[in-house]
């Protein structure tokens, strides 16, 4: 199997963390692959968005009053 069917087939089975360290392996073959730019993309993202989730974990928010 291809290094991009190999990381599907971790995509199929959950395997998230470890298909996207393949496709950064294809993109460091092939730059301008589409599939694997996508998914490295989507991953992160989603990282990123959980860090803001868990950055912001806790806290309120704070009305601001208004001016009359």
């Amino acid at each position: 199997m291809s290094p991009v069917g190999d990381a599907r087939e971790l995509l199929r089975t959950g395997r998230i963390a470890e298909a996207e360290r393949v496709y950064e392996q294809v993109l460091d073959q092939s730059p301008d692959n589409i599939e694997a730019l996508n998914v490295v993309a989507i991953g992160r993202v989603a990282r990123a968005e959980q860090a803001v989730r868990d950055a912001t974990a806790g806290t309120r928010r704070k009305s601001i009053p208004l001016m009359r």
